[in-house]
C-alpha cells in the first residue's frame, strides 16, 4: 500500500450514484473519497480547499455543468486534479467538449463502472503526476465512452 492514499471528491446531483460511487471507491486499496458535492459552487470551494488527485463529475449539477466545472478547475492554481466526467447524458456532441474543458477520461454511467473502477485503481498504485490538461484521450476514455 502507498504511503498516502489516492484522494477522491466526488460531484453528482443525485444522492444515490455518489453512495454508490462512494461505496466502489472506498473498495480500491489505497483510495480515500475525500468529499462530495451536488453544485459547481459548493464543489469548487471544496476541492481548492482539499487538494483531491482525483475529481469524478457528472455534466447535471444542481446549479450549472460540469463543463463549467472543468473550466473553473482548469483556472486553479497549483497541482490541478485529474478529472473524469461520469455522467448519463453523453451524447456525441458532449465528449468532445468535455475534452477540452480539461476533462482527462470520460465515461458513460450506465456501461462503464468496471471501467472507472479499473482506472482508479490503475491511478491508486501508479506514481503521483500532475495530469496535463486537454490531453488526448487514451485507451480507457475511448474504449469506455462510446456512444
Amino acid at each position: 500500500m502507498l504511503t498516502h492514499p489516492l484522494t477522491v471528491f466526488l460531484v453528482d446531483d443525485c444522492p444515490e450514484i455518489v453512495d454508490a460511487l462512494s461505496r466502489t471507491m472506498s473498495e480500491i486499496e489505497s483510495v480515500r473519497i475525500v468529499g462530495r458535492a451536488s453544485g459547481v459552487r459548493d464543489s469548487l470551494q471544496q476541492i481548492r480547499n482539499l487538494r483531491p488527485d482525483v475529481v469524478i463529475l457528472d455534466l447535471r449539477l444542481e446549479d450549472g455543468t460540469g463543463l463549467k466545472l472543468l473550466r473553473d478547475l482548469g483556472e486553479m492554481e497549483g497541482k490541478l486534479p485529474c478529472s473524469i466526467v461520469f455522467a448519463a447524458d453523453l451524447s456525441a456532441g458532449l465528449h468532445r467538449p468535455c475534452l477540452s474543458h480539461g476533462a482527462q477520461y470520460v465515461f458513460r454511467k450506465e456501461s462503464s463502472l468496471d471501467q472507472m473502477e479499473a482506472l482508479i485503481h490503475h491511478l491508486a498504485v501508479s506514481p503521483r503526476q500532475s495530469p496535463e490538461r486537454n490531453v488526448k484521450m487514451n485507451t480507457y476514455a475511448t474504449r469506455t465512452s462510446a456512444v
